[in-house]
């Protein structure tokens, strides 16, 4: 038998079921399949080679055996790592492994918004990196979350706008958190391209406004909130579909002040907003949340 979860059904001459789901490994004293989650802190300055990467192992059988790419001690914690895109291999005591991919960048390839800087953050949150070489690193001019979909209690789908040299580019990706709840988020998200001998990697940081909703994952449509023009002046127009007329609606700014609360009650409608101060404000709906700019 493989190493892996395995699920056993058994009925009695009732029809009387019982469900059990086990792990086999190759030793019985492994509970659960090995997971890793990875935190980093960033170079200071570059070449500062102070780049901070924590990992978190569970399941298997321990001891652990750390090999990262870059060679480095056999420990979970490394302070001395410089800036690049950087594998770790990790071993159990019965050799089964686990590996993961992470990104160190310095402060010149991090664009951070600075948003809520005087707020305080609930917690940073990463996501695995994305490789892509459609965005010139060099040349990025603006990058912020612009729009968010719960996907359950603990996740939610970010996407991001991208303005670099090209235009503009939109990533999505997931984010895990664990005990969401109502709050700043700072969101990392780590880039690569690995058709680049330099100027290869780039990170983004965006503090954003999350406010749960208790839906889940198959209740939403494929659809999402629309805001125009944005940046705005006076006048915000929101294009919704059906299946959000009836929900609430907010205009939040960034630091989680309410200055308009409203029913749904039309796909698309417009908001008068021309008391508002100008600067970065959330529109925040039972499903959606999307970030625009006053002029």
């Amino acid at each position: 038998m493989c190493v892996g979860n395995y699920t056993v059904t058994a009925t009695d001459t009732a029809s009387c079921t019982a469900v059990y789901t086990v792990y086999v490994d190759t030793d019985s004293t492994a509970t659960s399949p090995l997971q890793l989650i990875i935190s980093t802190n960033n170079e200071s300055l570059a070449g500062a080679c102070d780049g901070v990467v924590d990992i978190t192992v569970t399941g298997g059988v321990q001891p652990y055996t750390y090999a990262y790419s870059f060679g480095g001690t056999n420990t979970s914690t490394i302070s001395t790592v410089c800036t690049g895109y950087h594998t770790i291999v990790v071993y159990d005591a019965f050799g089964d492994s686990i590996s993961g991919l992470f990104i160190i960048t310095s402060p010149t390839t991090t664009y951070d918004t600075y948003n809520y800087s005087d707020s305080t953050v609930t917690d940073t949150v990463f996501t695995a990196p994305i490789e892509t070489c459609l965005i010139d690193f060099a040349y990025i001019d603006t990058a912020y979350i612009s729009n968010t979909v719960f996907l359950g209690s603990d996740s939610l789908q970010l996407t991001w706008t991208v303005i670099d040299s090209s235009g503009m580019q939109l990533i999505t990706t997931d984010y895990f958190i664990s005990g969401l709840s109502s709050g700043v988020y700072t969101f990392s998200l780590s880039l690569f391209c690995g058709n680049k001998a330099i100027d290869n990697v780039f990170t983004l940081i965006d503090s954003y406004y999350v406010e749960p909703t208790s839906l889940g994952v198959d209740e939403f449509t494929e659809e999402s909130i629309t805001a125009y023009p944005n940046p705005f002046m006076d006048k915000l127009t929101l294009q919704v579909p059906s299946s959000m007329v009836g929900d609430q609606l907010k205009v939040i700014d960034i630091y989680g002040r309410v200055f308009l609360e409203k029913t749904i009650k039309f796909t698309k409608q417009t908001l008068q907003l021309s008391e508002l101060a100008n600067g970065p404000y959330f529109i925040v709906t039972d499903q959606y949340s999307i970030k625009v700019q006053k002029n």
